[in-house]
């Protein structure tokens, strides 16, 4: 934990606030977008070509009836653990795009998009709450000094 970056911490807090929650229902969902080359991909949901190869599918934006936008192949996975949640973070953030440059032997090249969804639900109530937290990581500049 003490390496640890904004969303790790960021998803120990929620889930640790949400414990305390005694009188509520809780689900939470999570999902990665890489936007890379002006393409976004779904870095939680590898699909397999006939070869074996994994690849990650592209995310479309879609118009619905009414003005409505939705993303295309986006999947968002049930977290229902604080482990469950930073193993889908820490295997998205390992799908992402990095090369080698001479500022950074590591370095992102592409932008990552984290959204974590959250509907709650007071014990003998209809009523849902649903909110979603986004985090962004943008990819560096190799230009540090302009």
């Amino acid at each position: 934990m003490k390496h640890w970056g904004v969303a790790q911490r960021a998803l120990a807090y929620i889930y640790q606030n949400l414990e305390q929650r005694k009188d509520e229902h809780v689900e939470i969902q999570i999902s990665y977008i890489e936007i890379y080359q002006e393409q976004a991909y779904d870095l939680l949901n590898p699909v397999h070509d006939k070869n074996g190869i994994s690849y990650f599918p592209r995310i479309a934006v879609r118009e619905s009836g009414g003005g409505q936008s939705f993303l295309q192949n986006l999947s968002c996975i049930p977290a229902p653990t604080e482990k469950i949640g930073q193993q889908l973070f820490a295997r998205a953030v390992s799908n992402r795009q990095v090369a080698e440059t001479s500022a950074n032997l590591i370095s992102s090249r592409s932008h990552g998009i984290f959204t974590l969804y959250l509907t709650t639900q007071k014990l003998n109530s209809e009523t849902r709450t649903l909110s979603k937290l986004h985090i962004v990581d943008l990819a560096g500049s190799e230009r540090v000094s302009k």
